[in-house]
């Protein structure tokens, strides 16, 4: 859900096509190839909605294999 929250810049628990967009820098650091940001947002859209939920973009993320271990941005928030 980390990868999620860090796109949904909302909060709404949906991702647009904009947001998807704006995130393209963040996705490639985490490990994916993103050549075409439009056409990949369709892809990950499976139900057409125009919005990525979360359950979409885990199943995709899952499957490219994204790890965000790497994003000096994904660092824990100490307690």
């Amino acid at each position: 859900t980390v990868m999620f929250d860090e796109i949904d810049a909302s909060g709404n628990m949906l991702v647009d096509e904009e947001e998807f967009k704006r995130a393209v820098p963040k996705l490639e650091a985490w490990g994916a190839k993103v050549e075409d940001p439009a056409a990949l947002f369709k892809e990950l859209d499976k139900n057409g909605t125009g919005s990525v939920t979360f359950d979409e973009f885990a199943a995709w993320a899952s499957a490219v294999k994204l790890d965000a271990d790497g994003d000096p941005d994904n660092v824990p928030e100490s307690a």
